[in-house]
């Protein structure tokens, strides 16, 4: 069974907050740019169990969506592991 909120304080009031993993299916669902971005930085963060939101996303959205997950969670661990020119060229003042 895979929980869909945890939990957490604030202040003295318990409050439900959804997990990282529906976060990551709720996104997927919406598919805005901004969406597909927050996806991209949330499987990169190590905060998403990547195995529990393929299997939240393919019985809420269906195995094309998982396929789809599969994609974008190659692309976050590639992105994971290439240099950022940007930041590099921001940073020695090149263009």
């Amino acid at each position: 069974s895979v929980t869909m909120f945890v939990t957490v304080l604030g202040g003295s009031l318990p409050m439900p907050v959804v997990t990282p993993e529906h976060l990551v299916a709720m996104k997927m669902a919406a598919g805005r740019d901004k969406d597909l971005l927050d996806i991209s930085y949330l499987l990169g963060s190590g905060h998403v169990d990547k195995p529990a939101a393929r299997t939240i996303v393919k019985k809420h959205l269906g195995a094309y969506a998982a396929q789809e997950f599969d994609g974008l969670v190659e692309e976050a661990e590639w992105m994971a592991t290439r240099k950022n020119p940007t930041a590099r060229k921001r940073r020695t003042g090149r263009r």
